[in-house]
């Protein structure tokens, strides 16, 4: 019985265990995706593709997005003719997953159990299937592009057309394909050389789809070329950035360890992607040694090492030097996904290298022989598949935070009341934590002090003083960028206008953040103030910086709401607190709400 398991799961053959894993597939994403909360990224996406015109689509918005416009077009289709938002955006990413992971079960030359298993790891299933990004259509490309490799010199047209896809869907994508376009051009020149027809290479057929890509390529690139006021990761006015990357040891070390990172590792996520500490960069440095060995001898074996080396070091130096999230790690799965499957369907089917077959005489047992593949199941299959449901079960019992805004606002008709949010603030950094000099009166002082809180504490990056009070203690402003509100932008899909007083202000026809920090603030503020005070505040916000500290010698908002929110990262998540506030005068016209902490 065992031997016939062994040998179903590493069979080729196509059956009913592919239709049930597809059909499971589409299932599982649907119904975790139905309680999903939308992240901020996909309600960006569909406010732009709500509420900007085509000509910005096409020729502005990609400055400061980051990526081709293609998600943003297919989402207006919807966004445009008044489909409901989350139904609509969920509905275009679980069919493009579905029919990406459906070429994947149904077209890879891998065996059958990897073929249906592999669908239910943590990128394919969780962060590219149920969360709601421009993913599912890079997820597409590859398979498209795996499914053209084999017969791209007969027929470049099925290669380079899904290459062309690939270009569409994101900045990453841009990489990838100019890595393999790299990669086929090196291996065509030597051809060409030996044939004699070098002299007239635009006559070979596989010319005229390159170069076409190429111009594609480069369009794209200036399409979405950063602005010189587009903030992105904390970026600025630091024009030498880049070059104080290139001298921190973490991140050469990144370059060793992301391939880890694709799959069982779990070292980079939401809260330490841009801060892992030394010694555990080198310790996963160290452990990711061996996979870079497969990878690079396995390649290299079936002389495919350039198609896997030139995408996957070009990304990585992006990722470690310009810009790389811990989601776009999954880019590397889905490399190695594409490097594997291209090796397998080549004539013969993929070559294992001598030192393979040299350890598994060596080492020939049963024990080692299941240890050996109990350790690769585990790190491409079984750990990431336990990401995945880890997620998906912490995604359907918590939300991801604005929907205890949204639905505060809903039940308690506050559409139309003068609502404000936080926006991005940066405090100076001092080595000590330093009282606010005599600005604030001596009763809040008092109760800071009575309360324990005289010490700074940590509340969403920020560093306050009696967090369900404002306003409240803060260190001194470095800078503020009051476009940035991304609490406005994750509402605005809920609602028919927009409903929070400081969100795009000065832009009220847009529902989509403005990623612009070069801006008029004091035009900003003016424009809030005109408004008057808020009723409502939603989270922590330096409102003394808008309307001036004498308006509150005798005036507070006080905390009456707490939402619970989580955004989960394989085995990790960041859980938030988030407060809402009213206004201190205001609590005889809202008799439902009360102060939490008196």
């Amino acid at each position: 019985m065992h031997t016939d398991l062994k040998a179903l799961f590493w069979s080729k053959k196509r059956g009913k265990a592919e239709w049930i894993a597809l059909l499971l597939y589409m299932l599982g994403i649907s119904v975790v995706t139905a309680f999903h909360e939308p992240w901020f990224d996909e309600a960006q996406a569909w406010d732009i593709a709500k509420s900007a015109s085509y000509q910005r689509i096409l020729f502005e918005i990609p400055h400061y997005e980051g990526h081709p416009p293609l998600w943003h077009l297919l989402l207006s289709i919807f966004a445009k003719t008044g489909c409901p938002y989350e139904f609509s955006i969920k509905l275009v990413n679980v069919g493009f997953c579905t029919l990406a992971m459906a070429l994947l079960i149904l077209k890879s030359p891998f065996p059958k159990g990897v073929r249906c298993l592999l669908p239910f790891t943590y990128f394919l299933f969780y962060q590219y299937g149920v969360l709601s990004r421009p993913y599912c259509l890079v997820m597409t490309a590859f398979m498209l592009t795996a499914m053209g490799y084999t017969n791209r010199n007969a027929h470049p047209w099925r290669y380079i057309l899904p290459l062309c896809f690939l270009c569409l869907t994101s900045a990453y994508g841009i990489l990838v394909a100019g890595g393999l376009c790299l990669a086929w051009v090196i291996e065509i020149f030597p051809e060409m050389h030996q044939t004699g027809t070098l002299k007239t290479f635009w006559k070979d057929k596989r010319f005229w789809p390159l170069l076409m890509i190429l111009i594609l390529a480069m369009c794209l690139c200036l399409m979405i070329l950063p602005a010189d006021d587009c903030y992105y990761y904390g970026v600025t006015e630091d024009k030498y950035a880049i070059f104080k990357k290139m001298t921190e040891i973490s991140r050469y070390l990144k370059l060793l360890y992301l391939p880890v990172e694709a799959w069982a590792g779990n070292t980079v996520n939401y809260s330490t992607e841009t801060n892992v500490s030394l010694g555990l960069a080198v310790l996963d440095a160290l452990a990711s040694i061996p996979v870079w060995a497969v990878l690079i001898s396995c390649t290299r074996k079936n002389h495919k090492f350039l198609t896997f080396i030139l995408p996957t070091v070009i990304v990585e130096l992006f990722f470690c030097f310009k810009y790389g999230n811990s989601h776009h790690i999954g880019m590397f799965a889905l490399i190695h996904i594409f490097t594997f499957w291209i090796m397998m369907a080549q004539p013969g089917g993929m070559q294992m290298p001598e030192w393979f077959g040299e350890m598994r005489k060596k080492f020939d047992s049963p024990l080692t022989s299941k240890a050996v593949s109990g350790l690769v199941a585990g790190f491409v299959l079984i750990v990431p598949m336990i990401y995945s449901v880890m997620c998906s079960v912490e995604d359907i019992r918590e939300v991801y935070c604005t929907k205890g805004f949204v639905n505060f606002i809903k039940e308690n008709h506050l559409e139309d009341k003068k609502i404000m949010t936080t926006w991005v603030t940066i405090f100076k950094e001092t080595d000590e934590d330093e009282d606010r000099e005599s600005e604030w009166d001596s009763a809040q002082q008092a109760n800071a002090d009575n309360d324990n809180m005289s010490g700074m504490i940590s509340i969403d990056s920020s560093e306050l003083f009696l967090p369900w009070e404002l306003p409240s203690g803060h260190p001194e402003i470095e800078q503020q960028m009051t476009n940035l509100v991304g609490y406005g932008a994750s509402i605005a899909p809920y609602f028919d206008k927009n409903v929070i007083m400081n969100y795009n202000a000065l832009y009220p026809g847009d529902t989509f953040m403005h990623y612009s920090y070069k801006e008029d603030i004091e035009a900003n503020f003016n424009a809030w103030r005109e408004q008057g005070l808020p009723e409502f505040i939603l989270e922590w916000v330096a409102v003394d910086e808008v309307y001036g500290l004498d308006t509150f010698r005798d005036l507070r908002y006080y905390c009456i709401h707490e939402c619970e929110a989580m955004k989960c990262f394989k085995a990790s998540s960041i859980d938030l607190h988030l407060r809402i506030y009213l206004r201190g005068d205001l609590f005889d016209e809202y008799p439902q709400f009360h102060k939490l902490y008196n």
